[in-house]
């Protein structure tokens, strides 16, 4: 990624059987290192943890195939490593380091 450059952080889901919601958290850590632009579908509800912000988004507007959320940034900060932790409440999660050039 370059700094302050516009970047999109896509999330394929496919939203659990029988669960009014899906509640998709991400980590304090990205949030800080980054500015967000926008969140689409826009979140029903953002709930602040001590781990990160968890967006919460009604299943049945997701539809029950593979839905796609799209969050959109930019990073801030040059030359750095930015931890990314993305989870599904009670699901699995993805663990990346994402780098930023200048």
């Amino acid at each position: 990624m370059r700094n302050h450059a516009p970047e999109d952080l896509r999330i394929r889901v496919v939203p659990p059987a029988g669960q009014g919601s899906i509640r998709l958290l991400v980590n304090n850590a990205f949030l800080e290192a980054t500015e967000l632009r926008n969140v689409k579908p826009e979140p029903d509800a953002v709930e602040v943890t001590p781990e990160g912000h968890v967006y919460v988004f009604e299943a049945p507007r997701l539809g029950s195939e593979e839905a796609l959320i799209l969050y959109r940034y930019e990073p801030d900060g040059a030359f750095s490593d930015i931890p990314v932790r993305i989870a599904l409440d009670g699901g699995p999660e993805v663990s990346f380091l994402q780098f930023v050039y200048p």
